[in-house]
């Protein structure tokens, strides 16, 4: 009997869900068709699609109903960091990149690391070419004309 008393609240908290969402789709349709007819300056309905989708969002979260969001970030789910580690423990060590030894591979076999080439870099001062400032040439004067 517990099974079914269950069951029946969340069908109620389902049908509580969806006519939310349907009242907030009517209600940000209706604000999106006043912003429309007033002259669409500053688009302000988009406070009224934020408020509601998060308020749907939060409660299908709280109903268990956005089971979804688990498969889109998969970090979320609470096995996650053990499945990552087992995973990471069944690869082999040759698979994994060079920087990324296991530290008894590691202690085994010391690498001696090799010095990075010196490289020397010369400055030299830029070369500066004198230009010579064009002429401007002044027109003729006409001489009058007796």
């Amino acid at each position: 009997m517990d099974i079914e008393k269950t069951a029946r609240k969340y069908v109620q908290d389902l049908k509580g869900l969806y006519t939310n969402v349907s009242i907030y789709a009517v209600v940000s349709i209706v604000s999106f068709l006043v912003w429309l007819s007033f002259g669409g300056a500053g688009f302000w309905p988009i406070w009224v699609f934020v408020g509601f989708g998060a308020a749907a969002l939060l409660q299908g979260i709280t109903m268990g109903s956005v089971k979804q969001l688990e498969e889109i970030l998969p970090f979320l789910k609470p096995e996650w960091e053990e499945q990552q580690v087992k995973k990471l423990l069944k690869k082999p060590f040759s698979a994994r990149s060079s920087d990324q030894k296991a530290p008894a591979q590691a202690a085994q076999k010391p690498t001696p690391q090799k010095e990075a080439p010196k490289v020397v870099v010369k400055a030299e001062a830029p070369k500066v070419v004198a230009k010579k400032a064009p002429v401007k040439k002044e027109p003729a004067k006409k001489k009058p004309t007796p």
